[in-house]
């Protein structure tokens, strides 16, 4: 599991990485500046912290708590992006969403209804996207977005009962994020 970093000098700084990271159940640990980095730790975070000597994986702080932490976790698997994002989508009027960055579950969630955020087109480091459609409603305009894309592809799946792998099992998976899982593993 990934143990991520984050260095400040001031919280404030850091308080919208942090809500992040706990948003996505993603462990980490508070680093002053100048404090040496414990071993458990991947990779870190500046939030106006003054890097550590010889410390390669850090990615900086850029206004966008959800882009940095996204950067992060590629950077703490060696990267500078990931190589394949599978997102996992099963329409309808309550949306579930999967997102897996090479092989490991990022986040799931539901969401009213499916709006294409950019976040996922632009957020996401990435050689590659892959959106996997469940069966049900999706907007012409989301598969224009999505096929007007170089690094996308979109693959509809016929989503079928079956139960996730042990690494990807999770607590409080709503009902729609967990096909949403399914069809993203699928």
């Amino acid at each position: 599991m990934r143990y991520l970093g984050i260095v400040t000098d001031d919280i404030k700084t850091s308080y919208g990485v942090i809500r992040e990271l706990k948003r996505m159940k993603i462990p980490f640990a508070l680093i002053k500046a100048g404090d040496q980095i414990p071993d458990h730790i991947s990779a870190l975070i500046l939030c106006g912290g003054i890097p550590p000597q010889g410390y390669k994986m850090a990615v900086s702080y850029d206004g966008n708590a959800r882009r940095t932490v996204l950067k992060a976790m590629s950077a703490s698997a060696g990267k500078e992006r990931f190589g394949l994002v599978v997102v996992g989508i099963d329409p309808g009027d309550c949306t579930g969403v999967a997102i897996i960055a090479d092989g490991e579950l990022v986040e799931a969630y539901t969401v009213d209804r499916l709006v294409l955020k950019e976040e996922i087109l632009e957020e996401y480091p990435a050689e590659r996207l892959l959106f996997r459609i469940g069966r049900g409603s999706i907007s012409n305009e989301v598969l224009a977005r999505l096929q007007g894309e170089p690094r996308v592809r979109t693959e509809f799946v016929v989503e079928t009962k079956k139960t996730l792998p042990p690494k990807f099992l999770r607590k409080g998976l709503k009902k729609d994020a967990k096909s949403a899982l399914i069809i993203a593993i699928s």
